[in-house]
């Protein structure tokens, strides 16, 4: 993992107040290395491989270009990014969700929102083979230690998930559904729009719902192969 002050920092952003205040804020977290560019066309010359960390504007001027550059992200080095938005409405936040981001951070923000986002996705980074059989995840302010396998399920609740444990505890945590799937290992499978399960938790299951113990969880339409083809 390398240091903060070996981090390659990205940010897109058309307003130059809030991308000199970005900076700032990464400056007092320790890392120096961040550039900043203002349109789709500038990111496109900007982003390549050695770029660690996207921190994206979905509204650029009168357009949501920041969709269009999380796409161009997800297609070539998949590199982390979390989306920057003054939009809360359930249409936005479900089509940001659908592209990945590690974290959504609604306007105004505060420089804890900033360090929160970087300090976890730091945390919880692995580089390719490394076994880790926990992830952090900040919980009323908290950073808790959460084994994987302690989880049962993941629930979509608007801009936060709930986290669910074995032993019943609920945890809150800032993220989407794509965003947590990069951090959890392959007995985690995404079943519905609104949840993902540990499939060892998994007691029995029907085609359009699982049960975990107690607990049923539906199955949407488009998940029912790749469900039945991991359980089965």
């Amino acid at each position: 993992m390398k240091n903060k002050d070996q981090i390659n920092v990205l940010i897109v952003e058309d307003e130059a107040m809030i991308a000199s205040m970005i900076q700032g804020f990464l400056f007092e977290l320790g890392i120096k290395k961040v550039e900043w560019v203002n349109s789709i066309n500038m990111f496109k010359q900007e982003y390549s491989s050695n770029i660690d960390l996207v921190i994206l504007d979905i509204n650029l001027g009168k357009g949501e270009e920041g969709f269009a550059m999380a796409k161009i992200i997800g297609e070539s080095h998949q590199t982390p990014y979390f989306f920057l938005t003054s939009y809360q409405d359930q249409e936005t936040i479900a089509k940001a969700s659908s592209f990945g981001p590690i974290d959504y951070i609604i306007k105004p923000f505060s420089r804890i929102d900033i360090f929160k986002a970087i300090e976890l996705h730091l945390k919880n980074y692995r580089p390719n083979g490394a076994n880790k059989d926990f992830m952090l995840i900040r919980d009323k302010g908290m950073d808790v230690k959460v084994i994987f396998n302690e989880i049962t399920l993941i629930k979509s609740d608007n801009v936060y998930l709930e986290v669910h444990l074995e032993n019943g505890e609920i945890l809150l945590h800032r993220n989407t559904l794509a965003g947590i799937m990069e951090l959890l290992p392959n007995n985690f499978l995404h079943v519905h729009r609104s949840y993902v399960v540990n499939v060892n938790k998994v007691s029995s299951f029907t085609t359009t719902q699982l049960f975990l113990g107690e607990v049923d969880v539906p199955i949407s339409k488009s998940y029912r192969e790749i469900v039945k083809s991991s359980l089965e």
